[in-house]
């Protein structure tokens, strides 16, 4: 089971950084500056 949790865990994050590196020429000064606050938040909108 945790091997699972962990697989689509891993997967939500790479799906994440995929799609920020789509739209990082956006968003590059708030990536510059704090990218894991990014990461979080792209993971939260994904999840909900």
């Amino acid at each position: 089971m945790n091997k699972i949790l962990k697989f689509v865990y891993e997967m939500i994050l790479f799906l994440s950084l995929f799609h920020l590196a789509r739209e990082v020429h956006d968003h590059i000064l708030i990536f510059h500056v704090n990218p894991m606050l990014i990461v979080q938040n792209h993971c939260m909108s994904i999840l909900k």
